[in-house]
């Protein structure tokens, strides 16, 4: 169960990561990722031998928010590189 949530985890921070440098917002990536994770969830209840979960859901955008407030916290002491790479 862990290893498994882990994993939704790490996605959704990835996903919230790439849709920011996308959109240049943490708010809309947060929102965004939130409803991908929503939608996923949605479509599993119509997919044989799935179950689309709340708490699924939530913990999918438990992993956008923890990795948009990482990034909020240390882009500002980023390397130049790293600030280079998203959006002003």
């Amino acid at each position: 169960f862990v290893a498994h949530k882990s994993v939704h985890i790490l996605e959704y921070a990835i996903l919230a990561v790439l849709l920011f440098r996308s959109t240049g917002s943490y708010w809309w990536a947060f929102v965004l990722s939130l409803a991908f994770g929503f939608t996923d969830e949605t479509h599993q209840l119509f997919v044989t031998n799935r179950e689309g979960k709340i708490r699924d859901a939530l913990i999918d955008g438990f992993g956008s928010l923890i990795s948009l407030l990482l990034l909020w916290k240390f882009l500002p002491k980023a390397p130049k590189k790293l600030k280079n790479w998203l959006p002003k």
